[in-house]
């Protein structure tokens, strides 16, 4: 007879992500060191290395956690509801905080902190992972440990469970909810959680998806999956057609070699149109059109400063030029103006 998972495992099982994410933090800092120092032996005296695209951001608000917030230790992914409130979710502190589109007025949006024995379905939430805010303006958030889409109203109130096989991403478009499962699966349901259709299984194959991001739909109905171990974004059409791939597979062979992608996470689509991918790993936005291909060089710059971005994941659109990213390591979530700088394609 299988034991039911009880409060003190989840605990158990926190504060051992919290340590391996400490680990984490650390090996990254201890790389970035080397990689300054090689940078300072290898650049020319007098000739400092740049990042092409960092004149297309401009930083305009910041949100921390602290206080009544707690702490906002390595957000993932950002939602906005097209009014007037921004979503994050905290997936190592069990949480989802909530702050007005200026960054400001930060509240703690739902959390589950009670002690006891209690099944899966009873907790609110345990990782929150994936988030979106449907049309219908329910807040629906992907749950890895709670294998379900937690869906709930504007006051934090629980309306439903979707039960879903590892959920990481979410998006809800029109009466759709297209859910990204680490299985390597993309599910679609109609907004009561009843399936519509799914495509593709874990692995590196052109149909599948290894360790998979993020989800966003545009105004065509076209779904774009960012495929983050594969290194690739996949188009699919409403029908569950392969469109187009940007990105290949790493392979032993690679090494040395400059790639499209590193590690694509979040994934929106902005107002333009266009298809904005972060690029985790490099702490870059890349830009794509409709048809997949690049016509501007990354925006954004890795390091610790206010307007560059360390190692971010989710992004969303909110209007016009701005949008809003979980800058994972720097634990925060940024507002920024996205623009931008379509190349020459004159010959000299």
């Amino acid at each position: 007879m299988r034991r039911e998972p009880t409060s003190k495992d989840h605990k158990t099982d926190r504060n051992a992500r919290r340590a391996l994410a400490a680990i984490i933090v650390l090996l990254i800092i201890l790389l970035c060191g080397l990689l300054y120092v090689l940078s300072s032996i290898t650049t020319e005296p007098g000739h400092e290395p740049t990042l092409a695209g960092v004149s297309g951001v401009e930083v305009v608000f910041q949100a921390f956690g602290g206080g009544a917030l707690g702490e906002m230790e390595l957000p993932y992914d950002v939602a906005y509801d097209g009014r007037n409130t921004i979503y994050v979710t905290v997936p190592d502190e069990g949480k989802v905080l909530a702050f007005d589109k200026s960054g400001r007025a930060g509240r703690v949006f739902v959390e589950d902190h009670e002690d006891g024995e209690r099944t899966l379905e009873e907790y609110r939430v345990l990782a929150p992972a994936g988030i979106d805010v449907g049309p219908d303006g329910l807040v629906y958030i992907a749950d890895r440990t709670k294998m379900a889409v937690v869906v709930f109203n504007s006051d934090g109130e629980l309306v439903r469970h979707i039960p879903v096989m590892a959920p990481k991403g979410v998006t809800v478009a029109g009466d759709r909810v297209y859910v990204l499962s680490d299985v390597g699966t993309l599910f679609v349901t109609d907004l009561e959680g009843n399936p519509l259709g799914q495509w593709g299984t874990y692995g590196r194959e052109d149909e599948q998806l290894s360790g998979a991001f993020a989800v966003a739909v545009d105004d065509e109905g076209v779904i774009y999956l960012s495929d983050l171990d594969n290194n690739r974004v996949i188009a699919l059409s409403s029908d569950l057609e392969v469109l187009w791939r940007y990105g290949e597979p790493a392979s032993i062979s690679d090494q040395g070699k400059s790639r499209l992608l590193s590690s694509p996470a979040g994934i929106a689509v902005g107002g333009d149109g266009n298809v904005y991918v972060v690029d985790g790993l490099v702490s870059q936005i890349q830009v794509l059109d409709r048809s997949g291909d690049t016509f501007a060089p990354p925006l954004g710059e890795h390091g610790v400063n206010d307007d560059q971005f360390f190692f971010p994941k989710g992004i969303e659109w909110m209007e016009d030029d701005l949008f809003v990213l979980a800058d994972t390591f720097h634990a925060r979530v940024v507002g920024v103006r996205l623009k931008p700088q379509v190349q020459s394609t004159d010959t000299p």
